[in-house]
């Protein structure tokens, strides 16, 4: 993806698919979003982001926040923080029921 088009760093143009659903600037919108998101939408998300987010944390520690951008900031915004979020990501969701 050409960076022009990317609204993300560089690097994690793998997860632009979920930054118009996800990058939510506050903790209650990413709450809503997570309540109102079914297993299959929560699965695609966190199996998106569960193998970058260790290199996402490493990326965005590297800069003062006074130095990040708004590809960072809109980076931050959609990366799993809360306790919760990593319970949703650390523990599988439950099977979905065949029809």
């Amino acid at each position: 993806m050409n960076m022009d088009t990317c609204s993300l760093p560089a690097d994690f143009e793998a997860l632009e698919p979920y930054v118009t659903s996800w990058a939510i600037g506050s903790a209650a919108g990413r709450a809503a979003r997570r309540e109102a998101s079914n297993t299959e939408e929560l699965r695609a998300f966190y199996d998106a982001v569960a193998p970058r987010l260790a290199d996402a944390l490493i990326y965005l520690d590297s800069k003062q926040l006074a130095e990040q951008d708004t590809r960072d900031r809109r980076l931050m915004t959609m990366l799993p923080t809360s306790r919760r979020d990593h319970e949703h990501q650390s523990s599988p969701l439950p099977a979905t029921p065949s029809p």
